[in-house]
């Protein structure tokens, strides 16, 4: 009996794989939208055990293959946000990381594999999944426990210095982006510690990489772009410092001559005639 349950559930992903990947479009969109239903649910029901990596790569591969079927634009652009928006459904946060982690790998294996014309629309699943993800971790009220493991996955999964691991492409792309995105969720709001822990898998990498090309695009994307806005934000600051006091030295100084004026005003201090 048990083995006919798993059975069963692993048919379940395989038939969304199919259907995700199939050439009809109505097949692609009906999938789709059954499948969030169908996660939503298995995640109430079973928690955090509710699903498996190997489940989650069938169901990754089919909508990888969805987006690769879409040749418009426009709908490229919601089947983006569709698959993206997939991070809020799990109820329990293990879920969700896995999910997150197995797009990566998803991305990661298939990248290499993606001609030139289908490139802009996974990198914009690629950057739509990191907002995503980066909101998940806003609505946890950026908990320290989900931030590390979050980040254990981008270094283990984008950010590895072994080169099998995912080509210079994605990790390139992912450099670019990230920043952007972290500003995007406003981040930038929160302590030190926290903005640091964000910024784990480039500095782990610049340590301990070998690899040139990406250990420079860290480097200017990231830190020098991080110092150069702390740079730019001081001199913004002080230059708003400067404004003011300079506003408020010309109103003493406007109050100072107005106080003159009324001291030395000799109508006030001449005598009429019709007195004298």
């Amino acid at each position: 009996m048990a083995n006919e349950d798993v059975s069963k559930t692993a048919s379940v992903e395989v038939h969304f794989a199919q259907r995700l990947a199939s050439n009809e479009k109505k097949i692609r969109d009906r999938a789709m939208k059954k499948l969030r239903k169908w996660l939503e649910l298995k995640s109430l029901t079973k928690k955090e055990k509710a699903f498996t990596e190997a489940d989650f790569l069938k169901i990754w591969k089919g909508l990888h293959y969805c987006l690769w079927m879409q040749d418009k634009a426009l709908l490229q652009e919601e089947m983006c946000a569709f698959m993206s928006r997939l991070v809020h459904v799990f109820s329990h946060p293990d879920n969700t990381l896995l999910f997150i982690q197995v797009f990566l790998q998803t991305e990661a294996r298939e990248w290499n594999g993606t001609d030139r014309w289908r490139m802009d629309k996974f990198m914009m699943l690629f950057r739509n999944m990191l907002t995503q993800s980066l909101e998940f971790l806003k609505k946890q009220k950026w908990k320290k426990s989900l931030i590390t493991k979050f980040t254990d996955i981008l270094s283990n999964k984008i950010m590895n210095i072994k080169e099998d691991t995912s080509p210079d492409g994605l990790k390139i792309h992912f450099t670019d982006i990230y920043l952007d995105e972290l500003e995007r969720v406003g981040a930038e709001e929160l302590p030190p510690g926290k903005v640091w822990s964000l910024l784990a898998p480039f500095s782990n990498y610049i340590q301990n990489s070998r690899n040139g090309v990406v250990v420079g695009r860290v480097v200017s994307r990231v830190f020098d772009a991080i110092i150069q806005q702390t740079v730019d934000d001081a001199m913004t600051a002080a230059e708003k410092q400067i404004e003011k006091e300079e506003d408020n030295s010309d109103d003493e100084e406007n109050i100072d001559e107005e106080e003159k004026e009324d001291t030395e005003d000799p109508e006030d201090t001449e005598i009429p005639p019709r007195l004298q």
